[in-house]
């Protein structure tokens, strides 16, 4: 490459930006993908001189740095030579180094990271593109590595049911207790959770901000561990820790509310124990489903939407046998007037919502009575969260 001229070196330049992004799609070297065309006459990058640009190519393409592709004695087209290609971009480094991503991927015996492996090599054989793993300036982002490393950690710790705070665990995976923040986007796509916010996806995989706690109510005295006694008899509501013994909890009837303002505000005595859901279950919340579902009768109420009987299918999902409570269709029947019509400008995409229903119906996670209800939702376009009744009520008695 030093025995270019500075004119020479100047055309090669201009081959940078489209060579090195038909490298990121192509995941490789083909002659195919070095040409650049010349339209209309457009100068041969911006040389006063057609003429002298015109020697100068020729001049190259006798030094077999390029192939020339003329029209009625035009030059309409310049392929770059793949060896040169590979010379000069390397020597500029502008072709990505994917070797230490290869390396920990190809030895590592993570489910999520054998998934991401091959959907790299899917792209190479087809020609895919692997943009997505280049920054802004279009170098390979060695912080993929790093969220490798943070999603083997963290599967390990997932599927061991063990719960970390978020410094600790980013101080173990990184040895920075701040570096979770560089690599959750990342550790999303590769396990593919990049809908779910980070907090969610955190919490799920048993990661926690942190320490966390149960808010709980009810009519019963409850037994933690061997030495602990609590009464709810008391109208409180409890923070209870999640890592306590709650084995000795047995032969009562316990609910769970997705919403903070429908719980605030229950007085229903058919039930012992009432729980705060809030969402999707935790990681922590399942582990500790699964010690009251032995011996115990489990309950969800959640929101009449797609969201409540979505939250109440992944309950089953993970193994936890929750009876719905208020989520069929009589309930839905007898408070028709709080319903709300979705507008359309509500919704990101009225297509995915459909759909997402509709794969609910499909499933054999809802009973038919629930299923009835989202048939209704369905047709009718609309949906009821737990607050409208409670709002409303609480209007009603201010206006007397």
């Amino acid at each position: 490459m030093n025995s270019l001229s500075n004119d020479e070196k100047r055309i090669l330049d201009e081959f940078s930006s489209i060579v090195k992004r038909r490298y990121l799609s192509s995941f490789g070297y083909g002659e195919n993908y070095f040409i650049v065309k010349i339209e209309k006459g457009k100068p041969k990058w911006y040389f006063k001189d057609v003429d002298y640009a015109d020697k100068l190519l020729k001049k190259m393409e006798e030094k077999k740095l390029i192939t020339l592709q003329w029209k009625k004695s035009i030059i309409v087209a310049i392929k770059l030579s793949p060896n040169i290609a590979k010379q000069y971009f390397d020597t500029l480094s502008i072709i990505p180094k994917f070797d230490k991503l290869f390396e920990y991927l190809e030895t590592s015996k993570s489910q999520y990271l054998n998934y991401f492996y091959n959907i790299i090599m899917d792209k190479k054989n087809n020609r895919g593109s692997i943009q997505f793993l280049c920054d802004k300036l279009d170098q390979f982002d060695e912080t993929w590595v790093e969220a490798c490393k943070g999603v083997e950690l963290l599967e390990k710790s997932s599927n061991n049911n063990i719960f970390v705070l978020e410094r600790n665990f980013s101080v173990a995976a990184w040895n920075d207790s701040k570096a979770m923040k560089k690599y959750i986007s990342k550790m999303k796509y590769i396990m593919k959770s990049s809908s779910m916010k980070d907090d969610e996806f955190l919490e799920t995989n048993g990661i926690l901000k942190n320490p966390s706690t149960i808010l709980v109510k009810g009519k019963v005295k409850i037994d933690i561990g061997l030495s602990t006694t609590i009464d709810l008899n008391d109208g409180n509501i409890w923070g209870l820790p999640y890592e306590a013994d709650y084995s000795h909890i047995k032969g009562l009837k316990i609910l769970s509310i997705e919403n903070l303002t429908a719980f605030s505000a229950y007085k229903d005595i058919n039930f012992d124990i009432i729980f705060y859901l809030g969402g999707y279950a935790s990681k922590k919340q399942i582990k500790f489903f699964e010690v009251l579902m032995a011996e115990n009768e489990l309950y969800h109420w959640g929101d009449l939407d797609l969201g409540g009987f979505s939250i109440l299918a992944s309950l089953r999902k993970n193994g936890l046998n929750f009876k719905s409570y208020n989520m069929n269709f009589q309930y839905a029947n007898d408070n028709l007037n709080y319903f709300v019509l979705i507008d359309d400008k509500e919704l990101k995409s009225k297509n995915e919502y459909l759909d997402r229903i509709q794969n609910l119906l499909d499933s054999n996670l809802l009973f038919e009575e629930e299923k009835m209800v989202l048939k209704y939702l369905k047709s009718n376009n609309v949906w009821y969260e737990q607050e409208s009744l409670e709002t409303k009520k609480i209007l009603s008695i201010i206006k007397g």
